[in-house]
C-alpha cells in the first residue's frame, strides 16, 4: 500500500516480506511505527499524526503538466458561457460520478484547498485559475460561474463539475442518471414544472434565471419536438450541442489570452511555407484535439520535446517558432 502497487509477488511469506520492504523509503516506516506504539500517550494524536514529516511530504504536488493545465482551462471557460440548465445538470453528473474514475480531479482539488477545509474559497480557486494561465481579468468572472449556490464557496461537486468537459466519455456514463434527478415524478420526461422546481424552486424570484432565460425559455430549447415535456434523448442532444459550442472557441466569450489564436498564426504562415490555408487550418484543429493547444500562448510554454510530440511539419514548425520569437 506504502507503493501504490500490489507487492505480494514472493513464492512465500519471505520473499514477500523482501518485497514488501523494497522500496519503502525510512519516513513511511518510521511514521508507521510511530502508530503502532502501544502507550497511548506516547501515540500521536490525530492532529499530530497529520503533520508527520511523510504526510507533509505525500501531499507535495507539483503543478499540472502543460496539456492538463490547457485541459482544465478550457474545461472551466467553456463550462462559464454554458446556460444555466447545463451548468445545474452537469453538477448533478459530478455528483453522481464514481470516485475512483476522477482520482486526478480529487487530486487537483486538494491542490487547491490549501487549507484543507474540504471547500475552495474564492482566493484559492482564483490562485488555482491563475496556476493554470487563466487571464487575471476574468478570473474573478470564472469563479462566479462556478459557484453555483451563491455561498462564496467551491465546493467538491461544483469544482468537478466546471471540469466535466476535459474528461470525455465518463460524462456519458452519468448522463442518464442526471436526466433522472431532473425527472422528479419518474414518468420518463421532464415537465416545466419539474424543471423549475430543478433549476429555480418556485419562490418569487424564480421567474428568471442566473443566465438571464426564463424557465419557459430553457423548456423550449430543449423540446425540439415541441410536445412540452423534454426526453432523454432531448436532454442528451442538448447537453452536446452545448459541449461543442462552447468547445469549439471558448476565448471568444471570455478571452484566457490576449494572443491570437493557434488556427489564426497558421492561416498568416500559409503563404510562407506554401501550404493551403484550409490544410493548415486543418492541422491547427488536429493540434486543438490532440494536444489542447488553442493559443499561441499556449504554444509558448512548450518544451522542445514538447514540440516534437505535436509532430508538425518540419518547414512549419520552424516557421512557427521563429514567429513566437520575432
Amino acid at each position: 500500500m506504502l507503493q501504490r502497487y500490489r507487492l505480494l509477488l514472493g513464492s512465500d511469506d519471505q520473499q514477500s516480506d523482501r518485497c514488501a520492504r523494497k522500496g519503502v523509503a525510512q519516513l513511511h516506516v518510521a511514521f508507521i511505527e510511530r502508530l503502532l506504539v502501544k502507550d497511548p500517550s506516547s501515540r500521536p494524536l490525530a492532529k499530530e499524526a497529520l503533520r508527520d514529516p511523510w504526510l507533509a511530504d505525500s501531499d507535495k504536488k507539483g503543478p499540472l503538466s502543460g496539456r492538463q493545465a490547457r485541459k482544465a482551462r478550457k474545461s472551466i471557460v467553456s463550462f462559464a458561457q454554458m446556460s444555466h440548465f447545463s451548468k445545474a445538470a452537469l453538477n448533478c453528473m459530478a455528483a453522481q460520478l464514481d470516485t475512483h474514475k476522477i482520482e486526478d480531479l480529487a487530486g487537483a482539488f486538494a491542490d487547491c484547498d490549501t487549507d484543507n477545509d474540504g471547500k475552495l474559497s474564492t482566493s484559492e480557486f482564483a490562485a488555482g485559475l491563475a496556476e493554470m494561465g487563466v487571464d487575471l481579468d476574468v478570473i474573478h468572472q470564472l469563479v462566479a460561474s462556478v459557484d453555483m449556490d451563491c455561498d462564496g464557496h467551491i465546493n467538491y461537486t461544483e469544482f468537478v463539475a466546471s471540469l466535466l468537459q476535459a474528461q470525455g466519455k465518463l460524462i456519458d456514463e452519468v448522463v442518464f442518471h442526471a436526466f433522472q434527478i431532473f425527472d422528479l415524478n419518474g414518468d420518463g420526461h421532464i415537465s416545466l414544472d419539474e424543471l423549475r422546481t430543478m433549476l429555480s424552486g418556485n419562490g418569487p424570484l424564480s421567474a428568471v434565471l442566473p443566465d438571464g432565460k426564463t424557465v419557459e425559455q430553457a423548456l423550449r430549447e430543449l423540446d425540439t419536438s415541441n410536445d412540452g415535456v423534454v426526453s432523454f434523448d432531448e436532454f442528451k442532444a442538448y447537453l452536446a450541442r452545448e459541449g461543442h459550442a462552447t468547445n469549439a472557441n471558448p476565448e471568444d466569450a471570455v478571452e484566457v489570452d490576449s494572443t491570437l489564436s493557434l488556427e489564426s498564426i497558421l492561416r498568416q504562415l500559409a503563404p510562407l511555407v506554401g501550404r493551403p490555408e484550409a490544410e493548415l487550418v486543418k492541422e491547427a484543429r488536429r493540434v486543438q484535439e490532440e494536444h489542447w493547444i488553442t493559443t499561441v500562448a499556449d504554444l509558448k510554454s512548450l518544451t522542445d520535446t514538447d514540440w516534437q510530440r505535436l509532430a508538425l511539419p518540419l518547414k512549419l514548425e520552424k516557421a512557427l517558432r521563429n514567429h513566437l520569437t520575432a
